[in-house]
């Protein structure tokens, strides 16, 4: 699409020289940018629309155990070569429910633990709420409230460990 729209992409770390200039210099991160893509060269720009698409990078998680082998973040997901028979997504928020989404629906058995009371912490309770009833009616099991989750070493296999809040009946 992008060299469709004759969209020209560059690779490096960018600033502003004006409004509509750029100065490029290459960081050598240039791996899927497409045939698109100029080499890598210290560049200055000068465009009428210019668009810096900055990335992302998958936030390490704050718990014991998560430096062990086999744990991976969203990036190594995408690297997965085959589907898990079972996995835990630590995490909630918008990309752990699409990877459990996606990892469900081709057959794996997942578990989505969240520390904070509620599925997607970031929006209204109700809509959370909707979307834990969605996925648990997928078959996902979700954990919400899981305080100070650990990754532990079973053997040659990875496993989770939750201390749970006392669960409550809620009243009609």
């Amino acid at each position: 699409m992008l060299a469709h729209n004759n969209v020209t992409v560059m690779a490096g770390r960018a600033r502003f020289l004006g409004a509509n200039s750029l100065a490029i210099e290459p960081t050598g991160c240039d791996v899927g940018l497409g045939k698109n893509a100029k080499s890598m060269f210290d560049a200055t720009i000068e465009a009428a629309n210019i668009i810096i698409a900055t990335g992302s990078k998958a936030a390490a998680l704050p718990m014991p155990g998560s430096q062990l082998p086999g744990v991976i973040d969203s990036d190594g997901a995408l690297a997965l070569t085959s589907v898990p028979k079972s996995i835990a997504i630590i995490g909630a928020g918008a990309i752990g429910c699409e990877w459990s989404c996606i990892l469900s629906r081709l057959g794996c058995q997942v578990t989505l633990i969240e520390k904070l009371p509620q599925v997607l912490p970031q929006v209204e309770k109700e809509l959370g709420a909707v979307l834990a009833e969605m996925l648990i009616s997928e078959g996902i099991t979700v954990h919400t409230g899981a305080d100070h989750p650990r990754i532990l070493q079973e053997g040659s296999n990875l496993g989770c460990s939750l201390d749970m809040p006392p669960k409550t009946e809620r009243k009609a």
